[in-house]
């Protein structure tokens, strides 16, 4: 899958056009349209030469028929996986659209630095896994939370702190030896200072 590959070069999530991305869902749905036809004529085809083979004369006609049929039955597999391939694209295009559509929504939520600091094969494994088009603003941003929640790669920066630190800091607090204000970071007491 190459979802983020556009004229040689990967891009990163912020540098993909809404407009483009619409374009190649299309274009992808149309390769998978034409798939599924071919399919469907393979599929024809296997019906009629077991009817052929059926009404045949002799044991090597049985055979050269079984042989063709043998030989589409793989062609059928190979087009099967070229069109299950193409699905999980186009389910993943179609979750980047979503994104896309909603960046402001995701950006204001703060969800969207996580996804956008991801490496753009772990974002495409993330978009095969959900399922974005009929959620609505808040059901997107709880199921990019949730995902981007499971990935070990964030960072200490990107995830609010180091929860070790912080624990360490609470039971010190529970036991009386810090006081909860010597607790805060300084950074983080001085960006909420009024």
């Amino acid at each position: 899958m190459r979802i983020f590959q556009f004229k040689g070069r990967n891009k990163e999530l912020y540098e993909l056009p809404l407009n483009v991305l619409k374009i190649r869902d299309a274009h992808l749905s149309k390769k998978s349209d034409e798939l599924r036809y071919e399919i469907f004529l393979i599929e024809d085809r296997i019906k009629e030469l077991y009817r052929e083979a059926g009404n045949s004369k002799s044991e090597s006609e049985e055979v050269s028929i079984a042989r063709r049929i043998e030989s589409l039955i793989y062609r059928r597999e190979v087009k099967l996986s070229s069109q299950m391939s193409l699905e999980n694209e186009s389910r993943a295009l179609s979750n980047l659209i979503v994104l896309k559509e909603h960046e402001i929504t995701l950006k204001n939520a703060g969800v969207w630095n996580n996804l956008s600091a991801a490496k753009p094969e772990k974002l495409e494994l993330w978009l095969n896994k959900m399922n974005l088009r009929n959620k609505d603003r808040n059901g997107i941003i709880g199921e990019i939370i949730s995902i981007t929640s499971e990935s070990a790669e964030l960072t200490d920066e990107e995830s609010g702190g180091d929860l070790d630190y912080i624990l360490k800091n609470i039971k010190s607090v529970r036991k009386g030896e810090l006081d909860p204000e010597d607790a805060i970071p300084g950074e983080m007491y001085d960006n909420f200072r009024t």
